[in-house]
């Protein structure tokens, strides 16, 4: 589950790459979307009818969307492989007692079981949180100690895992009542 977990996160670290790699490239020849979302139906449209001055960019602007569908399809496929392999892990009862929290999907729940391990691993909290990188730094001069960020030690593929489901489990409501 671990090298399946793994797996999917590279995919989606080369998605994030073709993507950035795609919009350069249109930028570069001022080419702009008339639309707002990106990578809806609409938008592929218009990056299929994309005409640019030099018979070049095309190739390179049409090989950029080929490779971000490729990884699209990659990691809806893991995503699947994960959910399937669920049910036969020995730690599928940790994992649904985690998708049982709002916005805690499949793709948060295994990472994050298969980072941690089994329970017997920790017999308090506090290992655990320094092993998910979940540690404030502290700077202390005399007699004051404000704590501050979480320290980036620790397993990076869990807490990566972790940030994805708390940003999950903000509803849309929730969102729009803090924006100013």
């Amino acid at each position: 589950m671990r090298d399946l977990c793994r797996a999917r996160e590279e995919t989606l670290r080369a998605l994030q790459a073709a993507q950035c790699q795609r919009t350069a490239v249109l930028r570069r020849h001022a080419l702009r979307s008339p639309g707002r979302a990106t990578w809806r139906p609409a938008h592929l449209r218009w990056l299929s009818a994309v005409v640019c001055p030099t018979p070049t960019p095309p190739l390179v602007c049409q090989a950029s969307v080929r490779a971000v569908t490729d990884h699209t399809a990659r990691l809806a496929r893991l995503a699947h492989a994960l959910t399937d392999q669920v049910p036969t892990w020995r730690l599928a009862p940790v994992v649904d007692a985690l998708q049982a929290r709002r916005g805690v999907p499949c793709t948060v729940a295994v990472p994050t079981v298969a980072a941690r391990g089994a329970r017997t691993r920790f017999d308090h909290p506090r290992p655990l949180m320094h092993s998910l990188g979940f540690t404030p730094s502290a700077d202390s001069t005399g007699e004051r100690r404000p704590p501050g960020g979480s320290t980036t030690t620790g397993h990076r593929h869990a807490r990566r895992a972790l940030v994805a489901g708390a940003w999950a489990s903000r509803s849309p409501a929730n969102i729009s009542r803090h924006r100013p």
